[in-house]
């Protein structure tokens, strides 16, 4: 993020992913790409990396916090670690957390969150993820959100059938200070599925996975 240069950016609608750009970069650096305007780029370098492996790139862990530093200090939110937050995804069409014990989230605070991918703004994340001390999620796409985290941070993932975890593929995991990944075969079929080997199936609540997380996390099981 050092030597920044002027960036054309094509927003595609996503007012999400325009307000993480812009935080990150902020308005002086960007150009925003207008589909009806010919651009002339003299001195032009075009930067992309198609990879999901961050571990691959020198240093990745210190670009990544400098950018979750930079989204925090433009929305002049300060960190403050004191929730438990569970995050169940049931606002997508695969690896739903089903069946939640909601007194066993009301006896230990915790902070259930349902759409946190289509229903949030970039900046209520932010918010969010910046009182976050403990994360209860399923694997997948959310690990985006282990950018927020710190290491004062602890994640309970979980996985249908088998550990997949996208975070410790992709070396996000690195950003917490506990990354627990826990497998349940309790789980529900879920007819969008793409992967064969149910990896995509919902997970149900049950007790014994609220007993390894309330082991775990230290929490009261109801």
């Amino acid at each position: 993020l050092q030597n920044k240069k002027k960036i054309l950016y094509y927003s595609f609608d996503d007012t999400f992913k325009d307000s993480f750009f812009t935080s990150v970069f902020t308005d002086k650096y960007i150009t925003f790409q207008k589909p009806d305007t010919v651009y002339t780029l003299i001195n032009c370098s075009e930067a992309y990396y198609t990879g999901r492996n961050l571990q691959s790139i020198p240093d990745y862990i210190s670009i990544i916090k400098d950018i979750r530093d930079k989204c925090f200090s433009y929305y002049n939110i300060q960190p403050n670690r004191t929730l438990t937050v569970l995050y169940d995804r049931n606002d997508v069409q695969k690896k739903n957390i089903k069946n939640i014990d909601t007194t066993f989230l009301h006896t230990n605070n915790i902070v259930h969150i349902s759409d946190l991918i289509t229903g949030f703004t970039f900046k209520e994340t932010l918010r969010l993820l910046s009182q976050t001390k403990k994360f209860i999620i399923p694997v997948g796409a959310g690990c985006f959100n282990y950018i927020f985290l710190d290491t004062t941070s602890q994640v309970f993932e979980i996985n249908p059938h088998a550990p997949n975890s996208w975070a410790r593929q992709f070396g996000l995991y690195k950003m917490v200070d506990r990354h627990i990944i826990y497998v349940s075969n309790n789980t529900e079929k879920c007819m969008t599925a793409t992967q064969q080997y149910g990896g995509d199936d919902h997970i149900i609540f049950d007790k014994k996975l609220l007993k390894v997380l309330s082991k775990q996390f230290n929490l009261i099981n109801t």
